[in-house]
Parts: C-alpha cells; structure tokens; sequence
C-alpha cells in the first residue's frame, strides 16, 4: 500500500505509524510525472477529494490522466460524495463534482463510472486499456 502526500509531515507521522507493507511518497498528485515516478500499477487507487485543490482544469486532467495510468486493468479510481463536492475556496461551483459530472471525465479517459453506494464513486479501467 502506497499513500502520497505534499507535506513532509504527514509523510513523517505515516512512517511512525509502523504499518506494515505502508508507504509514504512525498509527491504531487498533479504532476505530469504521478505514474513514472511511482514505477508501478495499482487494482486501486482512493483520493477521498480529487478536485478540491486543483488550481486550474488541465491540472486535474494531467492527475486524472496520471491515475488512469496507474490503474491496473480492472482496477479501480475510488472517491466519495463529500471529498468530491468540497471546494477549498468556498466557491462552491467551481471545482465541487456531482456523480454525474465524475462520470462525464471517467468516460472521457475510457473509465467505468460506477455508483458503489449512495456515497462512494469509482471509476473502473476495463481490461481491453490493460
């Protein structure tokens, strides 16, 4: 299991939590370079607020693009209702996505939108993107 994370800090606290088979990387989700620096592929992947701090639109497309990337075929982008409709600035239609809006950028990098509860999203990578 690896997590990321911006903060030396968090990174820190994670790696005295002593679990096992845990790491932490200090990486930018949104950078261009997300998969090749993490040099592997994952059956799932859980960001619990994608588009909270997103700067701009072609900052969380280069992201979205990254976790398509490092999805294993058959694997799976996880999110949830509240993190998904959070917005940072307060501007709550800016960046705050709906299960509709999730499903709109899914589709459009190949991904399987699918509703797992009332509250938990994921979007599936099928194995003909293997």
């Amino acid at each position: 299991m690896d997590g990321i994370t911006l903060q030396e800090s968090e990174r820190q606290h994670a790696e005295r939590l002593g679990i096992p088979n845990y790491q932490v990387w200090r990486l930018n989700k949104y950078d261009q370079t997300l998969a090749r620096r993490l040099g592997r592929s994952y059956d799932l992947l859980v960001d619990n607020n994608p588009s909270a701090f997103a700067c701009c639109w072609r900052h969380f497309c280069v992201m979205m693009l990254e976790y398509q990337k490092l999805l294993r075929s058959g694997g799976q982008l996880l999110t949830e209702a509240r993190g998904l409709s959070h917005s940072v600035t307060g501007n709550h239609s800016r960046w705050c996505f709906s299960f509709e809006d999730w499903s709109w950028v899914g589709l459009r990098l190949g991904l399987v939108p699918l509703r797992l509860t009332e509250t938990v999203f994921a979007l599936e990578k099928p194995a003909r993107l293997g």
